[in-house]
């Protein structure tokens, strides 16, 4: 239920750029505080950038795997290492 209260707050986000938390918890039928949980948990996740009352939708172009950079470092290191070739 709350992974997809969240996934439709990022669809709402992605169609309109930009929402209000009262917009956002009309549209979803839950209380203003519920909203600003969720969004506090999406920008923790780097999907929305909060801002005074409102959310946006980042837009990243190469979202990376979550994972921490010493293990992204470490992976596929002998394509890597051809590549430097």
């Amino acid at each position: 239920m709350k992974a997809a209260r969240q996934q439709a707050i990022v669809d709402l986000l992605i169609n309109h750029k930009s929402l209000t938390t009262e917009a956002l918890a009309t549209r979803l039928n839950v209380s203003k505080e519920t909203i600003r949980r969720d969004l506090s948990e999406l920008q923790t996740q780097g999907k929305v950038l909060r801002n005074h009352g409102r959310a946006k939708y980042i837009h990243r172009e190469n979202q990376d795997s979550g994972d921490p950079f010493h293990i992204r470092l470490k992976s596929h290191y002998a394509h890597k290492a051809d590549i430097a070739r």
